[in-house]
């Protein structure tokens, strides 16, 4: 029995949809990295919307001069011929996808749908309160099912099956727009992020942060993973590295200090860390910082 490969275990793919039904959207993009890789250079997308959903990891953007740092479950939205880049910093180990749309207005209907609700959808995309914002968890089960159809070219209805997973994908980043520009519940895990920001050397645990929290640990571990994207350990890594990384830049302390101040157990635990998460050594990361300001 012979067994099709999944494509989402696949490190990057691309996927150029064409056909009259899926008009307007000119790329879906996935990858699946396990190790941070290059950097995104200074790039736009003429007249091209580009929609971001980092399924889960870290991921940073930089638009207009300002810095956007996305957690899994985040949404980044770039408008028409808005040059952006990943400032420097490499694209992270994680699952992210990018689509890529263009309004079709030749008297014809885009993304399948009829001409004035087409329109009226891509202004609604292009009118987003916020360019960076929380998804919905349904979106990658659209994503995710696009993905697999898109590779099975006997699949019934399939231009129709891509182009209603597109649009569902569509209309839940409208409506998860609109729920993170609302007023924020308070949640538990915020006290434990606020703590993490003031004082990111203390020796935390799962079982100090969730006592902090008000959960029990296997029940803050799961609300942390949901309202934050990753476990809280892994958090709490990120978090320090992206401190070391402000400290090497600042160069007022040598690699060894910043590692103990930010409460990594050794320099070499720190250093192994590191080129886990930014593909380049504390060193490297130095060198680099030095030439930049030179």
């Amino acid at each position: 029995m012979s067994h099709r490969p999944d494509p989402l275990r696949q490190q990057r793919i691309l996927m150029q949809p064409r056909g009259e039904l899926l008009r307007g959207v000119t790329m879906v993009g996935r990858y699946n990295y396990a190790s941070a890789q290059r950097p995104l250079s200074l790039h736009k997308h003429p007249g091209a919307i580009e929609i971001c959903y980092l399924v889960r990891g870290y991921q940073t953007y930089q638009v207009h001069g300002d810095l956007h740092r996305l957690r899994g479950g985040d949404v980044f939205i770039t408008r028409p011929d808005e040059v952006h880049s990943t400032a420097g910093q490499p694209e992270e180990k994680g699952v992210l996808y990018w689509l890529i749309l263009k309004a079709d207005h030749g008297g014809q209907g885009f993304w399948g749908l009829p001409n004035a609700e087409a329109v009226r959808l891509w202004n609604r995309l292009l009118s987003l309160p916020d360019r960076q914002f929380r998804g919905l968890r349904e979106m990658s089960h659209e994503l995710d099912a696009f993905t697999r159809i898109y590779h099975d070219k006997a699949a019934p209805l399939r231009a129709t099956a891509m182009q209603n997973h597109l649009l569902r994908f569509f209309l839940l980043v409208s409506r998860a727009a609109d729920q993170t520009h609302s007023a924020q519940r308070y949640s538990p895990i915020t006290k434990v992020l606020r703590a993490i920001a003031e004082n990111p050397s203390e020796a935390y645990n799962n079982e100090a942060m969730a006592k902090l929290a008000g959960l029990s640990e296997p029940r803050f571990k799961a609300r942390f993973k949901e309202e934050v994207g990753v476990p809280p350990r892994e958090y709490l890594t990120r978090h320090r590295l992206e401190l070391a990384c402000e400290a090497l830049k600042r160069g007022r302390a040598s690699i060894t200090e910043i590692a103990f101040e930010l409460g990594f157990p050794s320099s070499q635990y720190f250093a192994t860390c590191f080129k886990r998460y930014y593909n380049c050594t504390p060193t490297d990361y130095l060198t680099k910082a030095a030439g930049q300001e030179a």
